[in-house]
């Protein structure tokens, strides 16, 4: 008996499914594409359209307490600070980037207790271990 898989979304089938909020599986990655994603179809303003979709992804899963807008802020800007290219695969991208794969990234610049307080959730939060590189955050 054989064994089928079905085949990996495209990028587009990929961000209408995130946009209707219809993904069954939502992981650190699919995060990281998104965000690269968004990033590639609105350029510098992709920020307001990533905040948007993530909230509203969350409420079609019935998740809303989960958004936190300085992770938001962070993973933008990480991806943005490793440049998406024109044409450039996702698989490229993060082959290019690793380090957007590691989930605890934000652990170089925030202590838990100030990351995951409400304050940092409702509204950016510097961080107090070591300064973000300079980006112009959205």
């Amino acid at each position: 008996m054989s064994e089928t898989t079905a085949a990996p979304m495209t990028d587009e089938e990929f961000l209408a499914g995130f946009e209707a909020g219809n993904l069954e599986n939502f992981g650190h990655r699919d995060h990281v594409r998104m965000a690269w994603l968004m990033l590639r179809r609105h350029g510098p303003g992709a920020a307001d359209a990533i905040r948007d979709g993530i909230r509203h992804f969350a409420q079609v899963k019935g998740a809303t307490g989960l958004y936190h807008e300085t992770l938001t802020q962070f993973w933008i800007e990480a991806c943005r600070a490793a440049g998406p290219q024109p044409g450039e695969s996702f698989d490229a991208f993060v082959a290019r980037a690793p380090h957007l794969l590691d989930k605890d990234l934000w652990a170089r610049h925030w202590t838990r207790e100030r990351l995951f307080a409400d304050e940092a959730r409702a509204a950016w939060a510097d961080p107090d271990l070591a300064p973000l590189p300079p980006v112009a955050r959205s």
